[in-house]
């Protein structure tokens, strides 16, 4: 018994006396990747490129007794790869174990608690990223009535909302309703990192932000609400954008779809009439990457473009290129910009409608 109890204190908990080592498999295309250990889907980290937890480089093998999130495969000259690692829990020796040790207080080794159900990780890897965006001028051309999604060879067009079936409804309804079809959005440069939101609005995947939320980045991956995992979007995604108006529109990969079990998006639907003065509106974005915060409020006034609805729902960086919804729960613009300097509830967002007019 004495010796039980003090191979106990040494190991510090009996998840780490039962746990066994596991030979982990580490290869790639191309190989020569060096790959690290991820304890947290930190996405800032990912975009800007820091890891510090080095453990080989590919093709090679990897002994452990404990277990992380996930692995970064990094190879100059392509871009990060980050592969989520397959795990499970050990709860019935962490259960048992620990009953029997529980009078004696000892630790538990939360990294030990689960083991690794899949012992295999091959990445594939893409050269590295052109800027999504390339140049600072004016809208794409080519994109007349209606947009096309690059690889589906399919038509796409923004999903209008039925003037013979608005009802008002409340802020809860609203977010249960439409929280879904608005993400977030990781942009990365190899130096800095931008957070910022986007939202949907055709069950196709079709979906909207600010440009300002890529311009200048290298790399752009968009987080659904409910899971942990960034989609990278390619250049080919983006399917109009104009800087000076500040907005962008572009096609989810459909990964998603598969990932989520789902045969189409979750969208917002666009509205067909405009905001006027006093409207109670929505937004629902990522302030401070907060995942798809609710606020409300009511439209204050119109201002010049391309910022030209001005409300008083609180928005805060992190926000931009989320919804803003009527209380009929349809789109009716891209929550935007706001006044640091001022305590007032300034806030500004772009007129969807106006925008997606020009589509027509």
């Amino acid at each position: 018994m004495l010796v039980i109890m003090s191979l106990s204190i040494i190991f510090q908990s009996c998840i780490t006396l039962t746990a066994k080592k596991q030979t982990l498999t580490f290869t790639s295309y191309p190989s020569g990747a060096k790959v690290y250990k991820v304890s947290d889907t930190n996405y800032e980290d990912v975009a800007k490129g820091y890891f510090n937890d080095y453990i080989g480089t590919t093709p090679f093998s990897y002994d452990t007794k404990s277990s992380v999130n996930g692995f970064a495969f990094v190879k100059d000259g392509y871009d990060t790869e980050l592969i989520e690692a397959q795990r499970k829990g050990r709860w019935a020796a962490y259960l048992l174990g620990n009953l029997f040790w529980m009078p004696y207080g000892h630790m538990i080794d939360a990294n030990k608690i689960y083991k690794y159900d899949k012992t295999t990780y091959h990445a594939v890897l893409s050269e590295a990223s052109v800027p999504l965006v390339s140049q600072a001028t004016s809208t794409i051309s080519g994109i007349n009535n209606q947009y096309i999604a690059p690889n589906a060879k399919i038509y796409i067009k923004p999903t209008y909302s039925s003037m013979n079936s608005r009802n008002e409804l409340s802020a809860k309804k609203i977010f249960k309703a439409y929280n879904s079809a608005v993400f977030m959005i990781y942009g990365g440069d190899n130096y800095n990192v931008g957070q910022g939101s986007g939202f949907v609005i055709n069950p196709g995947g079709l979906a909207i932000s600010n440009y300002h939320n890529f311009s200048g980045m290298l790399a752009i991956g968009v987080k659904m609400y409910g899971k942990n995992k960034l989609y990278k979007l390619r250049k080919e995604d983006v399917l109009a954008y104009d800087e000076a108006e500040d907005y962008i529109i572009f096609q989810l990969p459909m990964a998603i779809l598969s990932d989520f079990g789902k045969k189409q998006f979750d969208y917002i639907p666009v509205s067909q009439t405009r905001l006027e003065i006093g409207d109670k509106v929505i937004a629902i974005g990522s302030p401070r990457g907060l995942e798809n915060t609710l606020s409300s409020g009511e439209v204050s006034q119109f201002r010049d473009y391309p910022y030209s609805i001005q409300i008083n729902a609180p928005i805060d960086h992190g926000s931009s290129g989320g919804a803003l919804i009527n209380e009929y729960g349809e789109a009716v613009g891209i929550t935007s910009a706001g006044r640091d300097d001022s305590g007032a509830n300034l806030n500004f967002a772009i007129d969807l409608i106006r925008i997606l007019d020009k589509f027509k």
